[in-house]
């Protein structure tokens, strides 16, 4: 078992909550943003019966949950397909259908033909189209416990490379323009060894997407 940055915890569940599509009862539109998530939830008529956001963080997706667990037959439909969002929604079993970003701004667009762009709209239009469309989509296959560990770790170290750089560059910025000292030489050869790990996360990240008309 190991918790994620943002609280959420991993394991191996012998049950499966996902939906069949014939017992949904709402639908949820999850727009996501760097550091908050705006939802949408609308009933089989297609009427908003509830409108919130939340923060990217431990308590944001208790709030979540707390708040959707009036509906418990629900699947969500989100404009992508991996990432922390999608692990996150994935570990806590709900049943989520990825949309393709031409897709979602057509669907943006059933809402405001004008072209507006909200996140209040966004994720209207995604709640409202898996409603409508939703019964040929497929949804996201929960991750073995191998798979999701391999995930969390790759981002983790995404991560420490981000930072790296920032770094490294802040000591060229200072090293003589002619040539590298000598303790340079470790350092790049530090950043070799954390491409390699970029590429090797990259290939087990990017396989994934599922596109949907």
């Amino acid at each position: 078992m190991r918790s994620t940055h943002d609280g959420a915890r991993m394991h191996n569940r012998k049950a499966n909550r996902m939906k069949n599509w014939k017992n949904l009862t709402h639908y949820v539109g999850l727009d996501w943003a760097k550091d908050h998530r705006a939802v949408v939830i609308v009933n089989a008529e297609g009427h908003i019966v509830a409108d919130f956001e939340f923060a990217h963080s431990l308590e944001g997706w208790k709030s979540f949950a707390e708040k959707i667990s009036a509906w418990p037959n629900l699947a969500v439909a989100i404009e992508t397909s991996q990432g922390a969002a999608v692990d996150q929604l994935l570990q806590r079993e709900y049943t989520v259908f990825p949309v393709h970003p031409v897709s979602a701004q057509s669907y943006r667009e059933r809402k405001a033909s004008s072209g507006t762009e909200t996140d209040h709209l966004d994720a209207w239009g995604l709640a409202d189209a898996l409603r409508v469309d939703g019964h040929d989509w497929k949804p996201l296959q929960p991750m073995d416990p191998m798979t999701q560990q391999l995930r969390l770790l790759c981002r983790d170290e995404v991560s420490l490379i981000e930072h790296h750089s920032v770094i490294s560059s802040l000591k060229s910025s200072f090293a003589p323009l002619h040539r590298p000292p000598p303790q340079a030489l470790p350092v790049q050869l530090e950043m070799l060894r954390f491409s390699q790990a970029s590429l090797n996360c990259a290939l087990i990240n990017g396989t994934r997407f599922i596109s949907v008309p």
